[in-house]
């Protein structure tokens, strides 16, 4: 595990075992929020992360996804910390064992009843803001897709929606993903945020990444 601080409040927690994966710390007023977990096998190294960084205790675990790479280590976060664990309305039939992702092999599909609950909407539908990060949808990978946005460093947890390869901002390609023309139209969202940065699960993160592909 390495342990690197992106922005005032941000640390990208960088897991590999058998392969690699990055997942995050949000140090805010209410304390620590952890996005993404891992997987299961990496959870608790995404633990001591928390404990070392000493922002304050967890007080929530998001997901960009249930992918096992991203959601992994939800029962063991779910038990250890007691904190709620929150995706998107359309992951949960995903995260619940109702439905399986396509190509991803059988033992490996989440099967979490009763540990994730849905991102709070408006009554519009629109996602609310949860600490200082606020999803926004990014649906095409997974159904219920999303990314979560840092206003105050201006940074984007892009999760599956980018990879970084040789420095740079890449599509991810869509090998898993459910709608790859859907995916596509979410990369939308670096033209209406402007980040400054954008972090991504796989490769690292990029300083003033292009708006558009």
């Amino acid at each position: 595990m390495r342990l690197r601080r992106v922005s005032e409040h941000i640390w990208q927690v960088h897991l590999w075992r058998l392969t690699s994966v990055n997942t995050w710390l949000v140090a805010g007023e209410d304390g620590l929020t952890v996005v993404d977990t891992g997987f299961a096998f990496m959870a608790r190294d995404v633990l001591r992360a928390a404990q070392r960084i000493g922002a304050g205790p967890v007080v929530r675990v998001l997901l960009t996804h249930g992918h096992p790479d991203h959601a992994g280590g939800v029962p063991f976060l779910a038990r250890e910390l007691g904190v709620p664990v929150l995706a998107h309305r359309r992951e949960l039939p995903y995260l619940t064992g109702e439905r399986r992702y396509p190509r991803v092999v059988a033992f490996m599909q989440p099967n979490y009843p009763g540990l994730v609950t849905p991102l709070p909407e408006t009554a519009g539908g629109s996602l609310r803001r949860l600490g200082d990060l606020t999803p926004w949808e990014a649906a095409g990978h997974t159904p219920g897709h999303v990314v979560y946005f840092h206003e105050r460093d201006r940074v984007l947890l892009a999760g599956d929606l980018f990879k970084v390869r040789a420095g740079k901002l890449q599509q991810l390609g869509h090998l898993y993903s459910v709608d790859k023309h859907e995916a596509t139209r979410s990369e939308r969202v670096l033209r209406e945020l402007r980040p400054v940065r954008v972090e991504t699960s796989h490769g690292g993160g990029v300083d003033d990444p292009p708006l558009g592909f």
